[in-house]
């Protein structure tokens, strides 16, 4: 079902399609961090924070909220191999909840 609305949602070119966009890929993001694929998450939360940062103003809620679920999807990530820590992801994460702390 996130996949149809993201494929109509895609097609339009109103601001108001692409914050719904931006909403599916959230759910996305929702979904996939539900079923531990944290890169896959990451990616859908980023798509998110993209269309987000680029229709509404960078102190807004939404924003914050994108940059916090790229963060902690990033910041699973960076752990999902047993024993091992990427150092890169973790490095994302914490751009991303300064970025989210930044903008409020």
């Amino acid at each position: 079902l996130l996949e149809c609305a993201r494929v109509i949602f895609e097609r339009g070119t109103t601001d108001e399609a692409k914050l719904q966009l931006a909403r599916v890929y959230a759910a996305l993001g929702d979904h996939n961090l539900e079923n531990e694929q944290m890169e896959t998450a990451a990616e859908d939360y980023g798509n998110c924070l993209k269309l987000r940062a680029e229709l509404l103003d960078a102190s807004d809620r939404r924003v914050a909220d994108a940059h916090v679920n790229v963060a902690l999807a990033a910041r699973f990530a960076a752990t999902a191999k047993e024993g091992e820590v990427d150092a890169d992801k973790l490095a994302l994460s914490i751009e991303h909840y300064t970025a989210a702390a930044a903008s409020l």
